[in-house]
């Protein structure tokens, strides 16, 4: 369901739906629960204040620990990009300072193929939820393979560092490949929403005189949390949806010169 929205409904659609929609339902049930059912009275509320201050204390540090840990590995999807793309442009200035023109051209086809891939094929799949695949590795480590050097030392060393670049380069692309899935466990999710829940379950029961002071409340904190929750939702997915990680990485310095 998380992914299906972040794919078909626009970013801005979202931050309605979690804001102002939110806000409204909240408000027409409290309209409903004040008209049917009488607000807890006296002692009642001193007891909800201390459960309420429990629940928000660990909910608060639970969200907080959660749009941390999103906040870094959205970081670190963006830095896996980086990477990814220092690795090719790696590859391709070992072979134009090493190898002979005709064996740069076999490396700097097997680059092209590879970022055309990424930017037409791999990044798309994962901006519409879906797992990509390793796409053109495969070429990459063959037109290395097509360059064994014969025996010259400064061809073996070149070799050698072309092939360890392509063990970056494969850990890169599998590190992609599984932050595009997501990071937070099911059951974590159901225990965020819950805590959201509390929280707005305690306030619903607080007995206050104004409806428009207890409307205001809970209007106020539940657009608080479903930003927080929609900003949680954002970041899961670095490559999906409106916002994300983009393939501005692959197409600057030496590989957009073999891209054209």
């Amino acid at each position: 369901m998380d992914r299906w929205l972040l794919v078909h409904v626009p970013t801005w659609a979202l931050f309605v739906v979690f804001g102002v929609l939110l806000e409204v339902g909240v408000v027409l049930l409290l309209r409903a629960y004040r008209r049917r059912m009488h607000p807890a009275r006296g002692n009642h509320n001193e007891i909800l204040a201390v459960v309420l201050s429990l629940v928000v204390g660990v909910y608060g540090v639970l969200l907080g620990f959660v749009i941390v840990t999103l906040w870094t590995s959205f970081e670190g999807a963006e830095t896996t990009v980086s990477k990814e793309a220092t690795a090719l442009a790696q590859l391709a200035r070992t072979a134009r300072s090493t190898f002979d023109p005709a064996e740069q051209r076999v490396v700097d086809d097997a680059i092209r193929r590879y970022v055309r891939d990424l930017e037409g094929t791999q990044f798309p799949a994962m901006e519409r939820g879906e797992t990509p695949n390793s796409g053109e590795l495969a070429a990459v480590y063959d037109a290395v393979a097509r360059i064994a050097p014969p025996g010259d030392d400064v061809r073996v060393a070149a070799y050698d560092e072309m092939q360890s670049t392509l063990s970056a380069l494969t850990e890169q692309n599998r590190a992609r490949t599984e932050e595009a899935d997501g990071t937070v466990p099911g059951a974590l999710k159901v225990l965020v929403l819950l805590g959201a829940a509390a929280t707005l379950s305690c306030l619903f029961l607080f007995s206050l005189d104004s409806a428009l002071v207890h409307g205001f409340v809970l209007v106020v904190v539940t657009e608080v949390l479903g930003q927080a929750l929609l900003l949680a939702l954002i970041l899961e997915y670095p490559f999906l949806g409106s916002v994300h990680a983009g393939a501005g990485s692959y197409g600057t310095g030496i590989l957009r010169m073999i891209a054209q």
